[in-house]
């Protein structure tokens, strides 16, 4: 019995690691893929950015899927294609990426009022005021949702909030 502890201890702690050492090399990845996008210490390549934000993507890296989400969508470095740029912004989203979940939102203003409400308000929920500003829109127009000026009136107070947080104490 205590030979199979220490065998599935081991295991354990070999999974951790190789588990770390994952998240270690895809952050490298999308390192090097924001220092190619930007020309910073390398030379300014957008398809070779493209290959390490894919290659950290497929790691499982959130950063690097809305990276290459944005590459899909301005055609950076690959070919503009929406249907990718739509895939990899829904798995970042998914996994907590804030800016692809607003992404997410507007893209889906034309076409799908409920999935955009629904995106903007997770994004608004976790903070961000961009979303919240959207949001608020979204409940004084119904759309994706029933029309109601007290929520939008709740989102536009929030917004306040978080930016009076933010500011600067005045000067007397």
């Amino acid at each position: 019995m205590l030979k199979r502890w220490i065998g599935l201890t081991a295991m354990m702690i070999l999974i951790l690691i190789s588990s770390s050492s994952v998240t270690e090399a895809a952050s490298e990845l999308l390192q090097k893929g924001l220092d190619y996008y930007s020309g910073t210490g390398v030379i300014y390549d957008k398809n070779m950015a493209a290959q390490y934000f894919r290659e950290a993507a497929e790691l499982g890296n959130v950063e690097a899927m809305d990276w290459l989400a944005t590459c899909y969508m301005y055609g950076d470095g690959v070919e503009e294609n929406m249907t990718e740029a739509v895939k990899w912004f829904t798995k970042a989203a998914e996994g907590g990426c804030v800016a692809s979940m607003v992404m997410l939102g507007v893209y889906y203003e034309e076409t799908d009022n409920k999935a955009a409400f629904i995106w903007i308000k997770k994004a608004a929920e976790l903070g961000n005021s961009d979303a919240m500003s959207i949001l608020a829109y979204y409940y004084s127009e119904g759309i994706g949702v029933e029309k109601d000026e007290a929520k939008a009136a709740e989102w536009l107070r929030r917004i306040d909030n978080d930016n009076s947080k933010t500011e600067a104490p005045a000067m007397k």
